[in-house]
């Protein structure tokens, strides 16, 4: 009989316990009818003596939802904090903002040259912001590039989720950076993030260009070519499309499978050296070709390639950033814990290049 009623006991405390983890499991939970779907959020320089200005972009309900309309709205507030402009924002609103959905995170590009983590900070404390959220800096600023609408875009936001997702266009000169993967290289030392540049162009945007950044803010820009071959560099294009000007000829290839890889050499002169091939299809000529000709379109295209991978690796040395990782693969392979950063620092300023890249046309295209 004890024994029947301590297994009692145990089971109305079970019950309970369970009631209890049910009930906090609701608060705070709001229905979805009583709830604003944040999609984009970005940060400007604030005005009026106020250290941010902060947007956020709310995707208004659709009765029909056949319709397909792109209609949202904007909100924006100065504060000296991030969390105190989110809180002040809900007073312009009838119901609970709702992150969950937020995708999006731009940094106006003024804000972006200066010191990051305080601006970062928020959004790598916040619970409910997801940590594989896209991060852009915005050209000219954050507000100009939230509110572009584009003709072709029927859900707010939804082309900054395409294009950076890989679920729409796929092109080597846009760079996808997730807030999870921009905190670990900020914090990390021998890799520097490189986030990508949104810019406004009247009712349209640009994705071709990219920042690599430090803790200290954008150190440095990327142009559209670089941009794409720091993409084929890290493996993040599958295809490319490369124009060569030869004299009074000029030629485009299609890059159709890239595999390209660097090693560091310490031993002797430290030097980086870049090798791999490209698989390659002639698409347009301004000169006839012919297949026994195309040995001489593969140097071509080879010495260009070389010689910009060249100048891009300087490029880094010379703004003292290093978005390949090379001082963290050399981290990797050193184990002298209290002098290998020191050594890598002095030893980055005097590395030497060389970039052996071999290009192999396959086809002069389906008409020849």
């Amino acid at each position: 009989m004890k024994a029947y009623k301590i297994e009692n006991i145990v089971k109305t405390l079970l019950v309970l316990l369970l009631l209890a983890y049910a009930g906090a499991g609701f608060h705070g939970y709001e229905d979805i009818e009583k709830r604003f779907f944040v999609v984009s959020m970005g940060i400007d320089e604030g005005k009026n003596g106020y250290k941010y200005e902060v947007i956020l972009k709310l995707a208004l309900p659709q009765a029909d939802p056949k319709a397909a309309k792109n209609e949202y709205l904007i909100l924006k507030k100065d504060s000296d904090a991030i969390g105190t402009a989110v809180a002040s924002l809900k007073t312009q609103v009838d119901k609970e903002l709702d992150f969950g959905h937020m995708k999006m995170i731009f940094i106006g590009e003024s804000l972006a040259k200066k010191e990051l983590k305080p601006t970062l900070d928020w959004f790598f404390r916040r619970r409910d912001i997801q940590k594989i959220a896209f991060v852009a800096v915005a050209r000219p600023d954050a507000a100009t590039v939230q509110d572009i609408k584009p003709s072709f875009e029927k859900i707010p936001s939804n082309s900054y989720f395409l294009a950076f997702g890989d679920e729409g266009t796929e092109s080597p000169y846009i760079i996808t950076e997730y807030i999870f993967d921009l905190h670990r290289r900020l914090h990390e030392r021998g890799i520097d993030p490189v986030v990508p540049i949104v810019e406004s162009t009247e009712k349209r945007f640009d994705i071709s260009r990219a920042y690599v950044v430090t803790m200290k803010g954008a150190a440095l820009e990327l142009g559209p070519q670089e941009t794409g071959m720091f993409s084929m560099l890290l493996h993040r294009a599958e295809r490319a499309t490369l124009s060569v000007i030869q004299e009074e000829n000029v030629f485009t290839v299609n890059a159709d499978e890239i595999q390209l890889k660097y090693k560091l050499q310490t031993s002797g002169k430290p030097r980086v050296i870049v090798t791999g091939k490209v698989l390659s299809t002639l698409e347009s000529s301004s000169e006839s070709v012919e297949p026994k000709e195309l040995g001489k379109y593969e140097r071509a295209v080879e010495k260009q390639i070389n010689e910009e991978v060249l100048a891009m690796l300087k490029k880094f040395q010379a703004a003292s950033v290093d978005p390949l990782g090379i001082g963290l693969r050399y981290r990797a392979t050193h184990f002298n814990n209290a002098t290998e950063w020191d050594e890598w620092l002095n030893m980055y300023p005097q590395l030497e290049f060389e970039s052996d890249i071999r290009v192999i046309l396959e086809t002069t295209g389906v008409v020849e």
